[in-house]
Parts: structure tokens; C-alpha cells; sequence
């Protein structure tokens, strides 16, 4: 059974065939799967400990696996903000580029951006939501890098805020 639907969730185009297809499954049998599916993840990643498994059944089935090199750019600053990130394994580091505020011309001989390295996350955090959840203009704020090779889940901003508007207390803590 195990099987059956992790490959279901892998090879499924349509997410809307497998969500009601779920959805008709009782509340425990659906918490089983999730739990036997995405156990890994729901014990790797701190922000999904202790929460509702009616929360977990609606979000963890949406997140979207994407595996990155040591030094591939999860995303630039100025991008649009469209996603929220679960580091599942590895590291990313987070860069400000200053060379718009601070004029570095005088103190360093090259042209563009001057990034500023400032904070960096591990397995088990999720990043992104400043950005997606709460910046009015929409688009990142920092450079995000991957300090070694890493899985980092995602999840469109649209679905997540779907969700969220369920569940007002998980939405208070991240906003």
C-alpha cells in the first residue's frame, strides 16, 4: 500500500484526481498514509512536529522535492516571491546585495552587485515566508544559496495561503 501511493504522489499530473481520490479515504486511513508516506519529512522538518495531522493531510501531499548542488542559487534577490521552502537536507546561505545602498566602488575595483552574506539555515527550517507571506511588493528581499548539496521541498505561496485561511493560528505564528 505503501508503495501504491508514493508513486501515485510522484507520477500523478493531476493533483485534483488524487486529492479527491484521498479525500473520500477516512480521516485515520488518510493520516496513516501521510504518516507512513511523509514520516521522514513530518520528523526532519521542525515547522511540521506537532502540528494537526488535518494540516499535514492538506499540506504535505502539495510539496514539491527539488534537489540543488553546493552553490546553485535557490533564488535571486528581486525574484518574484511565489514559493515558501523546507530545507529537508543540507544548507543554504542568505546574501544582501548593498551595492545599491552602499556605494563599494572606492573600497573594492569591481562593477555590480556587492553581497553580504548575513545568515544561513540547516535541515529541519523553512525559509522563504518573509517574502512570499509578507513583503507588500512580492519579490525577494535576499540571494539564497545552497552551501552543499541539499533537498529542499516547496510549496506554491497561492496553496499554502488556500490552506492557512484553515488554519489562523499556524497562519499568526508565520506572519
Amino acid at each position: 500500500m505503501k508503495i501504491h501511493f508514493e508513486n501515485q504522489y510522484k507520477t500523478n499530473n493531476n493533483m485534483e484526481d488524487w486529492e479527491t481520490m484521498f479525500s473520500k479515504f477516512p480521516p485515520q486511513l488518510r493520516s496513516d498514509i501521510v504518516k507512513v508516506t511523509h514520516g521522514t519529512i513530518i520528523s526532519t522538518i521542525k515547522f511540521f512536529q506537532n502540528r494537526k495531522q488535518d494540516f499535514l493531510i492538506r499540506l504535505i501531499p502539495k510539496l514539491k522535492l527539488n534537489s540543488y548542488f553546493d552553490n546553485d542559487i535557490v533564488y535571486s534577490q528581486g525574484d518574484q516571491a511565489e514559493e515558501l521552502f523546507f530545507i529537508f537536507h543540507g544548507e543554504v546561505l542568505f546574501y544582501k546585495d548593498v551595492s545599491d545602498v552602499i556605494d563599494m566602488r572606492e573600497v573594492v575595483r569591481m562593477e555590480g552587485a556587492f553581497n553580504i552574506p548575513f545568515a544561513s539555515y540547516s535541515a529541519g527550517s523553512y525559509f522563504g515566508d518573509n517574502d512570499a507571506l509578507l513583503n507588500k511588493n512580492g519579490q525577494r528581499a535576499y540571494t539564497c544559496i545552497c552551501q552543499q548539496d541539499s533537498q529542499i521541498y516547496s510549496i506554491k505561496t497561492s496553496i499554502l495561503n488556500d490552506i492557512l485561511c484553515r488554519y489562523k493560528s499556524i497562519k499568526n505564528l508565520m506572519t
